[in-house]
C-alpha cells in the first residue's frame, strides 16, 4: 500500500522539475510502460522497428553538450524506473533511454552482455554512447561479455 507521505514526496520531487523535465519525465514513464508491453507481446525486431519510428532530431555535434543531455534524461529514465508500478529489467530502461536519446539526436547502441556466476548464466543490456558504457560502470565489460549491438537505425540491417 502506497502511504500519503511518499505520494506527497513524490509530487514534491515533480513540482520541482522545469516544464521540459516534466514532459520528459512523463514521456519516460510512458514509453517504459510501453517498452515493457512491446517486449511481452511483439517479437524483438518488431518492436525495434516501433522504436525507431518517428525519427530521430538533428545530431548533436558537441560532446559536451551530448553529455549532459544523456545525464538529464539518464536520471529522468532511472526516477521512471524508480516510479514504475512494477519491477523494471535493464533491458527495459536500455530501450526506454536508447528511444529518448534518439529523438534528441544521440545515437547510442544497445549492448547485451553475459556472465556465469554460481553456475547460472545472468545477463545485462546496456547502452554505449561513443563506444563508452552509458549509467554504467566504465568496467562493465571486465563483469559481462559482450554479445551483440544494435544501433538506433541498425534494426533494418538484420
Amino acid at each position: 500500500m502506497v502511504s500519503f507521505n511518499s505520494i506527497r514526496r513524490k509530487l514534491r520531487t515533480a513540482g520541482s522539475f522545469s516544464r521540459p523535465e516534466r514532459r520528459l519525465f512523463l514521456r519516460a514513464w510512458t514509453l517504459l510502460l510501453l517498452v515493457d508491453l512491446g517486449l511481452r507481446t511483439l517479437p524483438f525486431r518488431r518492436l525495434q522497428e516501433w522504436l525507431g519510428r518517428g525519427g530521430s532530431g538533428g545530431e548533436v555535434d558537441d560532446r559536451d553538450q551530448a553529455g549532459a543531455v544523456i545525464r538529464r534524461t539518464r536520471g529522468l529514465v532511472d526516477l521512471a524506473v524508480r516510479y514504475s508500478p512494477y519491477r523494471m529489467s535493464c533491458l527495459r530502461r536500455s530501450l526506454t533511454l536508447q528511444r529518448l536519446l534518439a529523438r534528441q539526436g544521440i545515437q547510442t547502441t544497445l549492448r547485451f552482455g553475459a556472465r556465469r556466476e554460481d553456475g547460472s548464466l545472468k545477463a545485462h543490456a546496456w547502452l554505449e554512447y561513443e563506444d563508452a558504457p552509458v549509467g554504467e560502470p566504465e568496467a562493465l565489460d571486465e563483469h559481462f561479455a559482450p554479445l551483440v549491438g544494435f544501433s538506433h537505425n541498425s534494426i533494418s540491417n538484420l
